[in-house]
């Protein structure tokens, strides 16, 4: 059973729990290697900090998402280059805070991210999730 110690925003975290499907579909199509429950849940509660810090001001959130002259936006450059091997599961929001200020920087909006995160609107409320029972038993494939 998958849980939170607090009251949690539905809608905010509408995406970890689609995240979370979607990668256990994924995994069980064999695109991913994930072996365990537990596995694919720690992945995405990681990979997932992003998501929950650019949503926690709308300044931060248009950010993000807004495209660039070459096609891109920031949140596609975080997830598909400057953060790869940089995510320290025990230090996820600090080194995505880290990843994001450099992505800002490139961007020359280094300062309106900083104020934006300054507003003390951000709450990373994923980490407060639980798995009730013995998910790690969960298994995806017999490797």
């Amino acid at each position: 059973m998958l849980g939170t110690l607090i009251p949690v925003d539905e809608y905010k975290n509408g995406l970890l729990m689609m995240r979370l499907l979607i990668y256990i579909v994924e995994t069980l199509k064999g695109n991913y290697s994930f072996k365990t429950l537990t596995d694919v849940w720690k992945f995405v509660v990681v990979s997932n900090a992003v998501n929950e810090l650019l949503s926690s001001t709308k300044a931060l959130k248009s950010w993000g998402h807004t495209q660039r002259k070459d096609g891109t936006c920031p949140l596609e450059d975080f997830q598909q280059s400057a953060s790869i091997g940089r995510l320290r599961y025990t230090h996820v929001y600090s080194d995505t805070i880290t990843v994001l200020k450099e992505i800002a920087e490139r961007d020359e909006v280094l300062d309106k991210l900083s104020n934006a995160m300054r507003m003390d609107n951000y709450f990373p409320e994923s980490i407060f999730y639980q798995l009730i029972g013995s998910p790690e038993i969960i298994l995806f494939s017999g490797n």
